[in-house]
């Protein structure tokens, strides 16, 4: 009985689908006769939608050496039919290889694809291990979350999610995957393992689109997934060496003879359950336009982001168009427009537009950029400067901060009658009040405001800066309490704001003020002594940026202010930190100062902004690990 091989549930009867045409599809596998029609290569943790027709073949490679990828796979025209991991799992096995199909799911069930060829075939490891996984599925930032306590953006599930929306879909779209080139196995506790990926630059899998496909690939972030693991000893912090590029080519059939005698797949042929007279299921479904949004989240939102090349802002735009929003963001001149159309090619027009305003200080300035069609629901207002290269206070500062947010809120309420929420990106600055100093017991909320008067606020561009802040807000709150618009209003007060770059859009001279330390540690300028920071609460730009969408979302955050931070920092822990990131530059940063006052310090109460808008905040290592790559790329 121990040797017993039990047979499948799903049997390959003559004449069934299951029963493949193993000739027919050997010749297309092995033809020759095909031209190339899509070629790219996929850069390392991120992910690519694109369609192959039916008829035609899709390649994916590893010519840099082996790389796990995850495959999602939807009909062209009906997203709604889409991979079924589980039911291919049962109709042929756990592992696909050549002559195996990828079946859609109910009620279409028919086959989406078929293997016709695979170069790791019949590959096994010693311990019962194949290729091409079923088993398991896409990691994704939730279980990492979970399982790790960290936030991280480029699993396979987030690389998909941003593929698919110009697509329009949306993250609930992504679906279970085929694991391309992963090995994994059930230990003889039915548990699930992963062994290294055994590709090698000659290796390749392809299949033959039986339908028109929307496709979308992923490169795993574990890479060949030798580094993969959970805890301090996973070997995480290596998994980056492990990841390398993948390369998918798309091929049409130019021997018509092959086909000869091919159809393309009907959906099953059951007619639907009748209840009482009425047909409540058939796989006869309408056909709808692939960019109809069918399932999602969230209902997608019409907004309008002022700033949208600021560092924040940025942040803020790129988060909700991974979400599937729909954006218009004003910039100060076509050249700002363009670096953001090249930051994000995969937008087109119709979620990514834009609005010429050269001066937010004018007055009447947004009256136009407020109008759209469709209108806009949303308003998130960033534009506001802070920068300390100021020749004249009030004209540099205070007129732009002030006039801006009062005169957007006044293009809003006479011109865009369809907004219901703005958000407006304020300060600690604005709730911080320097003049009292480091005040040790005293805890600051979102009760308190700083209590700078104009006299003081032209003293110095730093005052100047946080009166700015504070002025602009309360005008804000006292137009609300005035005018009773019909939308509602939230503020955002971060301190120090650091995290990644986006390379297109800065250069070391144009870095915003707080990731400015980091670069100076970088270039060696902190040698003789560690400067105090000034404040010692920080927030990285994507936390912050997830609080404003979170606050726009969220009925109950409307008619507040957010206290957005993270906690304590020094700059001798940043200084630390960049450290261990890299030795090379150790030397060249100064061990002395930097460090919290000896006479202690303020306290913070960030509890709303966790408790209304959900933030679980990154750590000073993890922001620090993730923004140096990006210094680096604009020559830190």
């Amino acid at each position: 009985m121990a040797d017993r091989t039990p047979a499948p549930a799903y049997q390959a009867t003559k004449g069934s689908p299951l029963d493949v045409d193993k000739d027919f599809y050997t010749k297309i596998g092995s033809s020759t006769s095909r031209k190339l029609t899509e070629s790219f290569e996929l850069p390392i943790r991120s992910g690519k939608a694109f369609p192959v027709p039916r008829g035609h073949i899709c390649r994916i490679s590893t010519p840099y050496g082996p790389q796990v990828g995850d495959l999602n796979l939807w009909a062209r025209d009906n997203p709604r039919e889409r991979f079924w991991a589980s039911r291919t799992r049962q109709l042929h096995r756990s592992h696909i290889t050549t002559f195996d199909r990828l079946w859609s799911c109910l009620p279409y069930l028919r086959p989406m694809c078929t293997i016709v060829s695979d170069t790791l075939a019949g590959y096994h490891d010693n311990v019962g291990g194949r290729v091409h996984d079923l088993l398991g599925t896409r990691c994704d930032p939730y279980v990492n979350q979970l399982l790790s306590g960290k936030a991280f953006d480029f699993h396979c599930h987030s690389n998909l999610t941003r593929a698919i929306l110009p697509f329009g879909l949306v993250e609930s779209d992504v679906h279970d995957v085929i694991n391309v080139f992963q090995v994994t196995g059930l230990n003889s506790d039915g548990q699930y393992y992963m062994e290294p990926c055994p590709a090698t630059s000659q290796d390749y899998f392809e299949f033959f689109a039986e339908i028109d496909l929307l496709c979308a690939l992923s490169t795993c972030p574990g890479g060949d997934l030798s580094a993969w693991g959970w805890g301090k000893d996973s070997g995480s912090d290596d998994m980056l060496a492990c990841c390398r590029p993948l390369v998918v080519e798309v091929f049409k059939l130019t021997d018509s003879t092959l086909l000869e005698g091919w159809e393309s797949p009907k959906p099953a042929a059951y007619s639907g359950m009748w209840i009482s007279g009425r047909l409540i299921n058939s796989p006869i479904s309408p056909r709808l336009p692939y960019n109809t949004r069918l399932i999602s989240d969230r209902e997608m939102t019409r907004v309008l982001l002022t700033g949208g090349s600021g560092f924040i802002a940025v942040h803020i735009l790129e988060a909700l168009l991974a979400q599937g929003h729909s954006v218009v963001t004003t910039v100060r001149s076509e050249t700002k427009a363009q670096m953001l159309r090249d930051t994000f090619p995969e937008y087109g027009e119709d979620k990514l537009g834009f609005a010429i305003v050269a001066d937010i200080a004018e007055h009447g300035a947004f009256d136009e950029a407020v109008k759209s069609d469709p209108p806009f629901e949303w308003v998130i207002h960033t534009a506001s400067p802070f920068h300390f290269n100021i020749t004249d206070t009030k004209k540099d500062l205070l007129d732009p901060a002030i006039i801006g947010t009062t005169g957007i809120l006044k293009a809003i309420q006479n011109n865009a009658p369809s907004v219901k929420r703005v958000i407006i990106t304020s300060s600690f600055a604005a709730v911080f009040s320097a003049k009292f100093g480091n005040r040790p017991g005293y805890k600051y909320s979102e009760k308190d405001w700083n209590q700078i008067t104009e006299e003081e606020a032209i003293q110095d561009p730093s005052s100047g800066y946080r009166a700015s802040k504070t002025f602009a807000e309360k005008a804000a709150w006292e137009f609300v309490e005035k005018e009773k618009p019909n939308f509602t209003l939230s503020t955002i007060n971060p301190p120090m704001v650091f995290g990644p770059i986006h390379p297109k859009l800065q250069t070391l001279d144009s870095l915003n003020t707080s990731n400015q330390r980091i670069r100076d540690m970088m270039l060696g300028k902190m040698q003789d002594e560690i400067p105090p920071p000034g404040v010692y609460l920080w927030v990285d730009v994507r936390d912050l940026a997830l609080a404003h969408i979170r606050a726009a979302e969220r009925p109950a955050a409307a008619g507040q202010r957010f206290f957005v931070t993270a906690g304590y920092y020094s700059n001798r822990e940043l200084a630390d930190d960049i450290r261990d990131q890299l030795p090379d530059v150790a030397s060249k940063i100064s061990t002395k100062g930097g460090e919290f006052p000896e006479g202690g310090y303020f306290e913070y109460d960030n509890s709303r902004t966790k408790e209304v808008l959900g933030i679980n905040f990154r750590s000073l290592k993890d922001m620090v690990k993730e923004t140096i790559p990006t210094l680096q790329a604009i020559g830190a």
